[in-house]
């Protein structure tokens, strides 16, 4: 090999160093006994640049002892409890397929405090013992203040959309109440007069539909950290029962198994009365006489997933269509006369991404349209 060329070694660390990542290896006896140093300048293997680089400490600063309690020194006092806890259980369990994967904020010698991801693994001797334990601390300052700061301006948005929301809302109780006073004293015998306030009606209508459908999207965005047992079967049956008694005329096939999962309630009500009411609305303009309005659900447990599947033979959605009908407020051209505030399928579309699922729309216009959302099969109990 020429002497000019650089070592394997040299390029690791250099595309360790690039990367912003520390590479460390410690014996597990030195996490274990705790009358030794946990780290000690002939056991701790680290690249001492990137050290310096990324921490801004110096090799002999790790020369401490357990009883030192390093963790108060260095990392932050929001995230020791959580960072020991996980440490405290892989010391304890150690199996040789346990992995580290814990993201934690650390001092430099000025004080401040920068993110870092810690991923680290078993190594094991020549008789498959654990022997050690090797990993990387990679330096994520950067990514995680624009995902701090980006998380503050989201919060800030829903706030606001909020307070908006629930102020507008009583405005339109007011002029629903005295529309409705008014309907009640006064005869419209002038056509005009009785459709414009038909037309005030329906307006105003249309402005606390939005504001409702605004609230149900806020509400599915926010972060439930605690779910519940949801039952499918009644808010399916519910929903069904009440389009039959607006749409007679249509024909809904139910699902053959109804699975009780761990979820929240208000999500999964809005995700099948979306789909429905979007299916019982949407039926073909221009039926034949033989045409029969009909809905179908089918729900399957899969190995992986739960497949949730609507198909109607209504209207069907244009091609061009079919990569917009998620955006807010997006209506296609066949419903124009509809009253609709274009978030239905948005709220379907984010809580399947709340759940981690996915969504497909399979659409002929003129014939069909089917959507098949598919959950991970752990939410299922």
């Amino acid at each position: 090999m020429n002497n000019n060329e650089p070592s394997y070694h040299n390029l690791f660390l250099a595309a360790l160093r690039a990367s912003k990542a520390i590479f460390y290896r410690v014996p597990l006896k030195s996490y274990l006994n705790k009358k030794e140093p946990i780290v000690d300048n002939s056991h701790f293997i680290y690249d001492e640049v990137s050290l310096k680089n990324f921490l801004g400490y110096e090799r002999s600063a790790f020369n401490i002892k357990f009883t030192d309690n390093l963790n108060d020194k260095v990392i932050h006092p929001d995230d020791i409890v959580e960072v020991s806890y996980f440490y405290l259980n892989f010391l304890e369990e150690l199996k040789i397929e346990s992995k580290i994967d814990l993201i934690y904020r650390i001092k430099n010698p000025l004080g401040q405090y920068r993110w870092f991801r810690d991923c680290s693994t078993i190594i094991v001797n020549k008789n498959g013992k654990p022997e050690s334990l090797a990993g990387l601390l990679t330096c994520i300052h950067e990514e995680e203040v624009v995902k701090d700061n980006l998380q503050k301006s989201l919060n800030n948005i829903e706030n606001f959309t909020t307070a908006l929301t629930h102020d507008l809302k009583q405005p339109v109780i007011t002029c629903f109440g005295y529309l409705n006073i008014l309907k009640s004293c006064v005869n419209f015998s002038d056509p005009i007069e009785k459709e414009s306030f038909e037309y005030i009606y329906n307006s105003i209508t249309d402005i606390d539909n939005l504001i409702t459908e605004l609230h149900n999207l806020l509400k599915v965005n926010k972060n439930h950290q605690i779910r519940e047992v949801v039952r499918l079967k009644p808010i399916i049956l519910s929903l069904v029962q009440d389009i039959r008694n607006n749409h007679n005329n249509l024909d809904i096939k139910l699902p053959f198994t109804y699975p009780t999962i761990l979820g929240h309630y208000s999500d999964f009500r809005a995700l099948f009365f979306n789909l429905l009411y979007n299916a019982a609305k949407y039926q073909k303009l221009d039926p034949k006489k033989d045409y029969k309005p009909s809905v179908s659900i089918k729900i399957k447990e899969e190995e992986k997933y739960l497949t949730i599947t609507f198909y109607d033979n209504g209207q069907g959605i244009k091609a061009i269509y079919l990569d917009k009908i998620y955006n807010p407020f997006f209506r296609v051209q066949a419903s124009s006369t509809d009253k609709g505030t274009g978030l239905g399928l948005t709220i379907v579309k984010s809580i399947v991404d709340k759940y981690n699922g996915t969504i497909t729309c399979d659409s002929v216009y003129g014939h069909y349209t089917i959507f098949t959302i598919k959950l991970p099969r752990t939410i299922v109990i």
